[in-house]
């Protein structure tokens, strides 16, 4: 195998890792947001969600821009 292949491979293989990542990202998040609407559900008004949602979209904006830097470094992925 030349070095190109190497390089490619190797590109390939942080794409499947960061895809994991990705995975793993959105399942933490959507159990984070269950587990606040079940709180809510059980001790009604304990969490204020005219604050929670804006905090949620902020960070998910925060994390797409990070990505998106972090993806066009290459250009396989």
């Amino acid at each position: 195998m030349n070095t190109e292949d190497q390089h490619f491979e190797q590109i390939m293989n942080e794409c499947k890792k960061n895809h994991k990542r990705r995975k793993i990202g959105f399942g933490i998040f959507t159990i984070i947001l269950g587990l606040l609407l079940l709180v809510n559900q059980i001790y009604p008004n304990s969490i204020n969600f005219h604050y929670v949602w804006p905090s949620f979209l902020i960070v998910l904006g925060i994390k797409s821009i990070l990505n998106s830097r972090r993806h066009s470094m290459s250009k396989y992925c």
